[in-house]
Formats: structure tokens, sequence, C-alpha cells
């Protein structure tokens, strides 16, 4: 669990204080290589106090890189579950706790507060050091896509039958019982595979029928701290919800699909999935109403694209 940070007005040495300073710089790295940007070193004995560059640097990233970040407070999904919810720059303002207008600023101690980014002439006063603390406390969650890759094994595999022959003026039931013989005795290929977890086509050239048996994975991962992570699935067709129980989907939106504990892995990878035997022609047979297809029907087609994303949940060091 992340550490409280140090408040300023407990600093040892005041607005001089390097250890607390550097509590606020160490936040700001951690979260830059979340996102798999460079690494910030830490101020070391000596350097200028009053040096407002990198604060005023922090201030920018935050307000640039807020946005790349989940909103924990109010996500991780958008109000229709079809997209991750990340923070807007007024969100993340929200879940820190800083004024609607930014960070505080003030020229002379005696003055209220204006709003927006440290420039010439201010103050460096705590409250620069607190709303940058809250700033980043905020900061939590990042999202990754899914990829299909190659993370320490053969993670995919596809299998498929087409009949190769054509299909118009054949009655439905000996199409139907062929393809299904046929798909019983199609093997399953390591390798390949397609973003679809399955098809099934019927036109007057041919019937065909796919499935992809896959890990998702996500590599390259930061491994400065812990993360706990979560793979989150919609499976749909144009746009709408497909109910899957071979995957326990409900087609409502971007259901969590799997989670792993906390740790600092390099890269994370998936059970199986999609390894199930049952031609795609019975899954959807409902939809395509064999019995009652006109033989010059040649356009039913049916698939599925399926959307996932990863979920970090970082353990940084303050919070």
């Amino acid at each position: 669990m992340s550490a409280a940070f140090t408040a300023p007005a407990d600093w040892t040495n005041g607005g001089q204080d390097l250890a607390g300073a550097n509590e606020i710089v160490l936040a700001y790295s951690e979260r830059r290589q979340a996102l798999r940007q460079s690494a910030v070193a830490a101020l070391t004995a000596g350097a200028a106090a009053q040096d407002k560059t990198l604060w005023r640097a922090i201030q920018d990233w935050l307000e640039t890189n807020c946005v790349n970040f989940v909103d924990h407070v109010s996500g991780p999904l958008a109000a229709d579950s079809k997209s991750f919810r990340p923070f807007t720059l007024a969100t993340w303002r929200a879940a820190a706790g800083l004024h609607a207008d930014g960070f505080r600023r003030k020229v002379e101690p005696g003055d209220p507060f204006s709003y927006g980014k440290i420039g010439a002439g201010d103050m460096r006063g705590n409250w620069c050091f607190e709303d940058l603390q809250k700033g980043l406390a905020a900061l939590k969650w990042t999202p990754a896509y899914q990829k299909w890759e190659d993370l320490g094994g053969a993670i995919m595999g596809y299998k498929a039958y087409g009949s190769g022959v054509p299909t118009q003026g054949v009655d439905a039931t000996t199409r139907w019982s062929a393809d299904n013989a046929g798909w019983a005795a199609a093997p399953w290929i390591s390798g390949g595979g397609e973003n679809e977890w399955y098809w099934a086509y019927t036109q007057g050239a041919a019937d065909e029928q796919f499935r992809t048996a896959a890990k998702f994975g996500c590599g390259s991962i930061w491994t400065g701290r812990p993360a706990a992570k979560e793979l989150w699935a919609w499976l749909y067709h144009q746009g709408v919800g497909i109910i899957d129980p071979e995957l326990g989907l409900t087609g409502a939106g971007f259901e969590k699909f799997q989670e792993w504990s906390e740790a600092a892995d390099a890269s994370v990878l998936t059970d199986l999935v999609g390894y199930y035997d049952e031609s795609p022609f019975t899954k959807v047979g409902a939809g395509f109403a064999w019995d009652v297809i006109p033989v010059e029907y040649q356009s039913t087609y049916w698939h599925s694209s399926g959307g996932s994303f990863f979920l970090f949940k970082w353990n940084f060091t303050n919070a």
C-alpha cells in the first residue's frame, strides 16, 4: 500500500527540505514510468531551492498526462460500459482536491490565491508542494490494450473448416450435417489466428467456419513498482454486445475477465480462452434459421470482434 506524502508543513527544513522535495520527484518519476516514459533523477544536495523549473515541469506534465490515467473515482468504465473512463482535466482536479481553475499561486504573502501554473515572480510556498502531492496522488490506474503476442510460448491456435464446394442448391439439412461433420474432423492448428473469436459464413461458393484459441498478453510493463492487474473484455458484433456463456460475458459492455494479484511483472498472460470444439454454425445456428433460408441467399455472415484492455492498479511509493 502506498505511503502518504509527508506534509510540507512537517518538512524538517521547510521549503528547503531535500527529502520532502524528493518524495514529489520520485512520485513524478514513477508515474512517468508507468506510462512508459523516462525516469527523472532525484534532486541532490545543493540544488537551487528557489528554482521553479522542475515544479513548473511537473505541473505541465500533470495537466497534460492526467488524461492517460483511468478515473478511479468514477471508473474504470464509461457510463455505457463500452470503453474505459480516463480522467479529464476537470475530473482529475476534482479527484485530487485541487481548485477547479488549477494550482494555487501567490506573488506576495498577503495576496489571495490566484490559480494556474507557477511563474516568474511567484512565491514558492507550502501550497505549491501540497498541490503537486495532491495531483500526483490522484493518478493511480493506467490502461493498456491487450495484444496478441508471444510472451514465452505457443499462445495462439485456430481451427477452421470450409466446405470448399459450391453450396447453392444443396438442401439445408445436408449442408448442416456436412458442415458440422467437417468441423468435427478439422484439427486445431498452432499459431496464426485472427482477431475474431469465431465466425460462421455461408454463401453460394462455400460455407466457412473459424475459431481462435489464444491467450491475451501484455508485455513491456514497468517493473519498478508492483501493480494489481485486471483484464476487461467485451465481445460484440457490429457494436451490439454478445452474450457468451463460454467466456462468461453478458454482452452488456466491458466486464472483468481475469485478475492477478499485486506483483512487479514485466508481462502478463491470461489463461487459454476460446479453446472449444463446438461448431460456430451450431453456436449461431438459430440466427441462420437454416430450414428457411432460400438456396439463393448467399450473404449470411456473422462474426464477433472482441475488445479488451488491461487495467494496472499501481502501488506507487507515495500517494
